[in-house]
């Protein structure tokens, strides 16, 4: 067993310094030097060594003075026989906090890695569905366009027996050229990148409401704003998703949805008077819609919160933080707040 023994704050100092030690034996009162002295040498060494501090004429006021200062257990003089069993319970629960925190550490780090994976596949999907839109509209959709132009350059010379196939035909082309602008436009808007969220949402409302009668009350706060391309992306898909499940599950054939930006703080919400759920569904997880909505959130720094309940409808709202692009450089240099 290894002991020093120190008497002033300059060799506490010192002694911390030259190794890592298991346990600190403090008397309340010494000439040059005193417990809580001594505590504050470890708090500003920022070290974490169970601090046992043993006294024979300490007062009640005083050891709960010491132990707010950090101090792990006091032992009177009068009953030493204590100080053994108090030395191994505070190196045993110093060695058990050590690898709790260890493992939350650790737990931290993968937690961390998990989502910047995750980032990275919500990136790589983006980019693959950006490549994919635009190969289906500017190749796909050309090629076929110059098909149905020559079926109908073909119409007015054929045969008469003939026109009433090629006109199927060109129909079928027309409807074929529908589904894959649909296509393109399901997988990325282009103009998500060029006019930015607000146009985009203001788009994607019609288009439902054209495509399933869904009538969706729109209130926002953003004008000139932009955004980065990855807050427009996952904001897009969020509330995409969202209006997808109302289309779906709800019953309702009316939503609204708010978006609305304040002190750098954007937020979404997304609300239907359907159906709805039992909150207690959500204690067994998330559904793959739902989880989708919120790691896209979680990503941005922001947060998830979904309310429900049976027959009173569901209510999604989202914070994300953001920097608005419109702005000058030196008013956006201060640090993006995080919501926790």
């Amino acid at each position: 067993m290894v002991s020093e023994r120190v008497c002033t704050a300059q060799d506490m100092y010192a002694c911390l310094k030259k190794q890592v030690w298991d346990v600190i034996v403090c008397d309340y009162v010494m000439p040059d030097f005193n417990c809580l002295q001594a505590l504050k040498v470890l708090n500003e060494a920022g070290l974490d060594i169970p601090f046992i501090l043993v006294s024979g004429r300490i007062t009640d006021d005083q050891a709960v003075t010491a132990m707010k200062a950090g101090a792990h257990d006091f032992v009177m003089k009068e009953n030493l026989k204590r100080l053994i069993p108090a030395i191994e319970r505070a190196i045993v629960e110093a060695q058990s906090c050590k690898e709790r925190r260890k493992t939350e550490e650790d737990r931290h780090i993968a937690e961390k890695e998990l989502r910047a994976l995750a980032n990275r596949l919500v990136r790589s999907q983006e980019e693959e569905r950006r490549v994919i839109a635009r190969e289906l509209h500017d190749q796909t959709g050309q090629n076929l366009t110059v098909i149905k132009l020559l079926i109908e350059k073909v119409l007015k010379s054929a045969p008469k027996n003939l026109v009433p196939t090629l006109k199927e035909v060109s129909d079928g082309i027309s409807e074929v050229l529908t589904q894959v602008q649909d296509m393109s436009l399901n997988l990325r808007p282009s103009m998500l990148d060029d006019l930015g969220l607000i146009h985009t949402l203001m788009w994607m409302f019609k288009r439902l409401q054209k495509q399933s009668g869904l009538v969706i009350d729109f209130t926002q706060n953003i004008y000139d704003q932009k955004f980065s391309p990855e807050t427009n992306v996952n904001a897009f898909r969020i509330v995409q998703e969202a209006l997808t499940n109302v289309i779906r599950h709800s019953g309702s054939c009316e939503a609204a949805v708010n978006v609305f930006l304040q002190e750098q703080i954007l937020t979404i919400t997304i609300r239907d008077r359907g159906r709805g759920f039992d909150p207690d569904i959500l204690s067994q997880g998330l559904s793959t819609g739902l989880s989708a909505m919120c790691e896209r959130a979680k990503m941005l720094g922001g947060t998830f919160k979904i309310e429900s309940a049976t027959n009173h409808g569901t209510r999604i709202t989202v914070l994300i933080p953001v920097i608005d692009e419109t702005q000058h450089p030196d008013e956006t240099e201060s640090s993006v707040p995080s919501i926790s």
